[in-house]
């Protein structure tokens, strides 16, 4: 690595920090830390939606395993315009007029304290699993390069997101994915300009050479559990995956609590769901076109190609952009997951068992110092967790958490969508859905996309199952339900706001946007395979 990429690496460090610090000059109190004031648009709201799911892992791993498999590599994220639109609908209105601070506090009104823990601590132990995925992609990078230790990397990638996250909470937080989304959407269109440039076929002979290859087909509507990126299985798989992902984790839904209204809300959810299948498929191309470069050579793992090009043919000065543009896709993503991490643990975990009844909230040194603390244990998480990935890190993410995301969503539809669940019925049915996910994957082979919705089915029905035997809910929880809060706001006449509709259920004209483009992506795909 050159002198002038160290400089530009740690130019965009310097800029980086400030950035945070001054977005989060006016964090002084718990709700600012958390929500930003609820006073974001939606215009850095989506930005940030993106640059979370993102993350280092795609722009690294999407194109190498397109380079591997083809298009189909598309297919895990095919279903995210529709679950968009589910979620603006019906989902996240419901959330949003609840005007809590953490997701999990609803279910504490709903169940009770113990369902609560539950799902807040299985939050906490995918957010780290993912946290660990996340800081894996520049560690592989920079060892490369530098053949500096993981654990070396890690932690200075770690304790730069902590530095900006500790100084200025959510807002901070947003305001510096939308600089890092910027830079790797640069990175990105030069790696594109710098692979092309270096390809010696033309347009139409790289066509050729990808389509004799197999690349371009990837829609497959066959059905079979053993399916891998099928049609069936990225609707009714990853889209419940997806759904639970954006509809009732804390690292998603906590964007929303800051914005300024429903609209902002609503308006950042259409963005975010048709920019971020557009980012994802550009990084797709760019598979494709490193398989024109290479013609088609063979790698060790699907990791390894991004990298071998990275280092052998970016030049100076451009090389410390693209290690920049890494460096900010991983640090995107893991910056929100230490903000969410923090806020469950205080909201759902150190103020609800610990301070009890006290009615003390955590002071800001305390809470910015548990961001610290998740920092270090995630480092050491990192450590442990091995540096040799030969799954394209993408679905590497999707497997490490669908153990416990089916669970996790049937808590919440329980929650919302019927009334005859109790708290022991609901717990029972969370620790069956992770227990039966994880025996059947161990004991059977099946896609990992299907983890999901058996968990939300075996969570469902034994919830419902126990709460029968041991009786049903006898308190009024008719009023946080789904159908509760519709009944109520109709009542008020609380059915639009800023032309939008704060009454869940109800879909704006408009959001149909996002089913054209659902249907449209089936069409391209067709097209340019035949």
């Amino acid at each position: 690595m050159s002198s002038l990429d160290i400089i530009i690496i740690l130019i965009y460090f310097c800029v980086l920090v400030y950035i945070g610090h001054r977005a989060g000059a006016g964090s002084k109190t718990q709700d600012d830390y958390f929500t930003g004031g609820r006073s974001l648009s939606w215009f850095p709201i989506g930005i940030s939606i993106i640059a979370t799911w993102t993350s280092a892992a795609a722009f690294i791993s999407a194109p190498g395993w397109v380079y591997q498999d083809g298009l189909r590599a598309y297919i895990i994220i095919l279903n995210i315009p529709l679950v968009m639109l589910i979620c603006s609908g019906i989902f996240i209105p419901f959330i949003y007029n609840l005007k809590i601070i953490s997701v999990y506090q609803y279910l504490e009104t709903r169940f009770g304290g113990i369902a609560r823990l539950f799902v807040a601590i299985g939050f906490l132990f995918t957010s780290i699993m993912l946290i660990g995925v996340m800081v894996l992609v520049p560690s592989l990078v920079l060892n490369a390069l530098t053949g500096l230790s993981n654990l070396t990397i890690s932690s200075v990638i770690l304790v730069l997101a902590v530095i900006y996250t500790v100084m200025g909470g959510i807002k901070a937080v947003i305001w510096t994915d939308v600089s890092q989304m910027a830079i790797l959407w640069f990175g990105g269109m030069v790696v594109f300009i710098v692979a092309i440039a270096g390809t010696d076929s033309s347009f139409m002979q790289g066509v050729e050479l990808v389509r004799a290859a197999g690349k371009l087909q990837s829609l497959d509507f066959s059905w079979g559990f053993l399916i891998n990126n099928g049609v069936w299985v990225s609707i009714l798989g990853y889209g419940f995956l997806h759904m639970q992902y954006f509809a009732a984790d804390q690292s998603q839904v906590q964007r929303i609590f800051t914005a300024r209204t429903m609209k902002d809300v609503k308006y950042s959810f259409w963005f975010s769901g048709l920019l971020l299948n557009t980012t994802f498929f550009i990084f797709c191309t760019l598979g494709l076109i490193l398989f024109v470069f290479y013609q088609g050579r063979e790698f060790p793992d699907s990791n390894t190609i991004m990298i071998d090009f990275i280092i052998n043919n970016v030049p100076i000065g451009i090389f410390g952009i693209i290690v920049s543009a890494i460096f900010a896709a991983s640090m995107a993503a893991i910056d929100s997951l230490l903000n969410s991490m923090t806020t469950v643990y205080v909201k759902d975990i150190h103020e609800r068992w610990i301070l009890k009844d006290s009615g003390a909230t955590t002071s800001m040194f305390t809470t910015r110092f548990i961001t610290l603390a998740f920092g270090i244990f995630t480092a050491i998480f990192v450590y442990f967790m091995g540096d040799d990935p030969k799954s394209p890190l993408v679905q590497l993410m999707g497997e490490y958490t669908s153990y416990l995301t089916g669970a996790m969503f049937g808590v919440f539809m329980m929650a919302m969508f019927t009334q005859k669940t109790n708290e022991i019925g609901i717990c029972l049915g969370f620790v069956a859905g992770i227990v039966v996910v994880a025996f059947m994957d161990f004991t059977y082979n099946f896609d990992w996309g299907w983890k999901s919705p058996l968990g939300l089915i075996v969570t469902c029905v034994v919830a419902y199952a126990v709460s029968s035997v041991t009786g049903w809910e006898k308190k009024d929880i008719f009023q946080y339900t789904f159908a509760g809060q519709r009944k109520q706001l109709i009542a008020e006449g609380r059915i639009k706001e800023d032309g939008v509709y704060i009454l869940p259920g109800k879909f704006e004209k408009r959001s149909y946007v996002l089913l054209g483009f659902f249907l449209f992506q089936f069409l391209f795909l067709y097209y340019i395979a035949s």
